[in-house]
């Protein structure tokens, strides 16, 4: 009996088939896993966002002279809460807004049980307030919105607005944070504006001691620096498509968890948020800010990203200012600790 020959010999036609199959369900798969997106990405040195001279509408806009038929981002969203704020003490002060998603009321509790109560440091009031969106629809969301109304009532320093509190929404996020800290009634221009999320614990003292070594009236945009490419991998909390951002980089840009802020650099970018498309990552939108508005973004290691245990020579010495990862009954234990060996916090 003569052997057979193997398929591929005998059947060539159908081997060509075959494989062009597999080559189209492979190249099907690696783009829905995002790997095609990287070589259709355009080299970050033709970066453009939009392709207009945001600077020179940030200072036409600050000489009242508006280019309102370019106007990307009204940056209008009503006010459903305010905080009260009077300046009780001096006109030299630093707010610290705080961004929580409206339902971390244990954590918002903690800050406020910690570091983040308004107190005077060496002449300068400091002065903490928490920005949140609101809920979605639905029944149990309205009941929780009772909650958040009755957690101003009593401390009255929650700013929230009108769009959903959500993970893709934490830019509008900044860009109210950074439309409080310019337009707040009332008051003067803070020096500095801290932008730090809820999870943090952070060194008042420090802050205000470092703060008061630099130039408000120059522009500083400074925390922990990144300098990173966009993940186009499907499946990513951060997946971002080629649509969304083409470019092979980010601007360098300051992680979200905390900003420092001179009131030049808040003054620059609340001119230039109305005519800067929006990007749903809200560090990587302040880096976007900074770069078309030539302001270095300054790495500062004092403000620790990656969770990591920290000693208390390094808070005494003022080499640490703001630390990430702390749930509130963590930070609540850690500051207690830190000022039971008499560290000022």
């Amino acid at each position: 009996m003569p052997r057979r020959q193997p398929w591929f010999i005998i059947r060539p036609c159908r081997r060509r088939l075959c494989l062009a199959f597999l080559v189209i369900i492979s190249i099907t798969i690696l783009s829905m896993l995002g790997f095609t997106s990287y070589l259709m990405e355009i080299p970050y040195n033709q970066f453009v966002w939009p392709d207009i001279n945001a600077k020179q509408y940030a200072i036409d806009s600050r000489n009242d002279n508006h280019h309102n038929s370019r106007v990307l981002n009204p940056n209008n969203y009503t006010w459903l809460l305010a905080p009260e704020i009077r300046m009780a003490h001096s006109t030299t002060f630093i707010y610290i807004i705080i961004k929580s998603f409206v339902g971390n009321f244990e954590q918002r509790e903690a800050v406020r049980n910690t570091w983040g109560s308004r107190r005077v440091v060496n002449g300068v009031e400091v002065v903490p307030v928490f920005v949140m969106g609101r809920y979605e629809a639905g029944l149990e969301h309205n009941e929780n919105w009772n909650l958040v109304e009755l957690e101003q009532e009593r401390n009255k320093d929650i700013f929230a607005l009108d769009f959903s509190d959500t993970y893709r929404n934490n830019t509008k996020k900044f860009m109210a944070a950074i439309r409080f800290a310019h337009e707040s009634p009332d008051t003067p221009a803070p020096l500095f504006t801290l932008l730090i999320d809820d999870d943090y614990i952070l060194s008042v003292k420090n802050l205000v001691e470092y703060a008061m070594t630099k130039n408000s009236s120059l522009e500083n945009y400074e925390g922990w620096a990144f300098d990173t490419s966009p993940f186009r991998l499907a499946f990513h909390k951060h997946w971002v498509s080629i649509n969304d951002y083409p470019f092979s980089r980010y601007p360098p840009y300051i992680s979200a968890g905390a900003v420092l802020l001179s009131q030049a650099t808040v003054e620059t970018f609340y001119h230039m948020i109305p005519y800067v498309k929006e990007y749903s990552f809200d560090d990587i939108y302040a880096g976007i800010l900074a770069k078309k508005a030539d302001i270095l973004a300054t790495h500062n290691p004092a403000f620790v990203f990656w969770t990591r245990e920290t000693t208390i020579q390094e808070w005494r010495s003022g080499d640490l200012i703001a630390a990430h990862g702390y749930d509130a009954k963590k930070l609540i234990k850690t500051y207690n600790y830190h000022r039971g060996l008499g560290v000022p916090m």
